[in-house]
């Protein structure tokens, strides 16, 4: 026998677990391209507090110079 209304359970059923599959990679993809700006964002500030550290200073024509303490 054939029920038609478990026939369209199944295609909701279906619908449901793709849409939290779609809703799950989009959430896994946000947070990869979060964790990337972030990590690009830290080593840029890891690397001007070592500039700042070892006392190289920025001049108005963008070249550097040694800064002495």
């Amino acid at each position: 026998m054939y029920y038609p209304e478990f026939s369209l359970l199944n295609q909701f059923e279906g619908s449901n677990l793709t849409l939290t599959a779609l809703k799950i990679s989009n959430i896994e993809q946000l947070n990869n391209e979060t964790f990337a700006l972030l990590s690009t964002r830290f080593s840029y500030l890891k690397i001007d507090h070592l500039i700042k550290r070892i006392g190289i200073m920025r001049t108005e024509r963008l070249s550097f110079r040694l800064c002495r303490h």
